[in-house]
């Protein structure tokens, strides 16, 4: 059993209610007795019950993060969410959000421990569906602040919203690629989502990306859906191998590029002499490609922090406004080796 105040009382001579006192930082004392107290709980080792303390204060100190935090985008996501809850003393419970049938048991699993708050990726249009019809039903009656990261709510569920400005990450992938004369393109994508009253960060990539397109009536766009049947490597093949193939690809996610690095070089061509790449997501396992993928970053760690501190503003009141928020973090264009002149 761990070194509880009544200890300390006891070595320091001094009443449990002056313990407690000197380890709250609350009240008036006498400062030597104060920095005595310290003294001998930390030599003890003593370390406060968060439990016991969040039940008094209502406090948990707690945030409950649904998301996948694998080693890509939402991984430093995840360290950028952790960094800043840090910094204030808040402990993320960071649950994974894969199993859609399960959605509804993590969203209850993260209010049954009394979490302060919620930062949750929606990653498909099945549980963005479910996880609002939650969050109104559980999380929105007990006035738990909750922040979406990524793929946003619906308009009339109270969450605040923090991610890219994905349209102008699609406006700046068309213009680079127009920029050197390519007139033939392919814009790549696997979104299947079909509801589009969602505010799907993929398909905001693409609308940017058209916006620019057809500001150009010399410029032609192909779309190429990687998850018909086939499979993406098929898929990219077959537009690859067509007399007339595009200049330039757009690869609406990082994820879908070593499938097209494959398919071009079991057709025999080079990137970017006989095709040009552009990505979006600037994953950190694409370092080890070559040549080194142009790509979209969205600032992925920037994010995590945004959204860190939106929760907390809410949880402290600093934001008064009943109003959702919504903070997009502006995009940049990484130029790199997969993209050339015509």
């Amino acid at each position: 059993m761990g070194v509880t105040q009544s200890d300390i009382a006891k070595a320091a001579n001094v009443s449990r209610s002056a313990v407690a006192l000197a380890l709250n930082g609350i009240g008036r004392q006498n400062i030597q007795t104060r920095d005595r107290i310290l003294k001998i709980a930390d030599e003890m080792g003593y370390r406060p019950n968060m439990l016991v303390r969040g039940i008094r204060t209502g406090k948990t100190k707690t945030i409950g993060v649904l998301m996948n935090c694998g080693e890509g985008f939402f991984g430093r996501v995840c360290a950028g969410i952790q960094y800043y809850l840090w910094q204030y003393e808040y402990v993320p419970i960071i649950v994974p959000n894969s199993n859609e049938d399960g959605i509804v048991d993590l969203v209850h699993s993260l209010v049954d421990r009394r979490v302060e708050g919620c930062i949750i990726h929606p990653d498909n249009p099945e549980s963005m569906d479910k996880l609002d019809n939650v969050y109104v039903s559980e999380i929105g009656s007990r006035d738990i602040p909750m922040v979406v990261v990524d793929n946003q709510f619906h308009e009339d569920c109270f969450a605040d919203f923090c991610g890219t400005d994905d349209f102008k990450a699609g406006c700046l992938a068309a213009e680079h690629l127009i920029s050197l004369g390519h007139k033939n393109l392919a814009w790549l994508y696997a979104d299947d989502s079909s509801d589009g009253s969602l505010a799907n960060c993929f398909s905001l990539r693409r609308e940017g990306f058209k916006s620019v397109v057809d500001k150009k009536a010399s410029v032609r766009l192909t779309d190429i859906d990687l998850l018909e049947d086939g499979g993406p490597v098929e898929n990219i093949i077959n537009i690859l191998d067509r007399p007339e193939r595009p200049s330039a690809i757009a690869v609406g996610n990082d994820n879908y590029v070593v499938d097209v690095y494959r398919s071009v070089e079991k057709l025999g061509l080079v990137i970017p002499e006989d095709v040009s790449v552009v990505g979006f997501g600037d994953h950190e396992f694409l370092k080890y490609i070559s040549p080194a993928i142009t790509t979209v970053n969205e600032h992925p760690y920037q994010i995590g922090c945004d959204a860190a501190k939106m929760l907390l503003d809410r949880i402290n009141n600093t934001v008064k406004s009943r109003k959702n928020l919504i903070v997009r973090r502006q995009p940049e264009l990484i130029d790199r080796q997969s993209t050339a002149k015509v």
